[in-house]
């Protein structure tokens, strides 16, 4: 499919918001990569306190370092259904994230 492709597995040093977003930077600062597949889970819910909207901004900067790199990013669904819709997403318990 793509003979002279490579894979390269970078690991955040845990599942922390911090660490995953900087494994991501390291990737689009030191590899030069021409698409990120990225694969982590994490509850909705937490990107509705305060520190989660930090999250939600730290993701938008990385996202936009990609974009501008021309990197193709492949995101869990549920961040970019958050990062998409920021506040105008609603959770009802133990439900997606949905447009109201």
């Amino acid at each position: 499919m793509a003979p002279a492709a490579s894979i390269v597995l970078v690991a955040a040093k845990s599942n922390d918001e911090t660490d995953l977003i900087a494994a991501l930077n390291y990737a689009l600062d030191h590899l030069s990569p021409n698409a990120i597949s990225l694969s982590f889970g994490a509850a909705e819910v937490a990107f509705l306190s305060p520190a989660g909207r930090e999250s939600i901004k730290a993701w938008n900067a990385a996202f936009a370092k990609a974009r501008r790199q021309r990197v193709t990013l492949l995101p869990p669904r549920w961040i970019v259904v958050w990062i998409q819709l920021g506040s105008a997403c609603r959770m009802s318990a133990g439900r997606r994230a949905r447009r109201w």
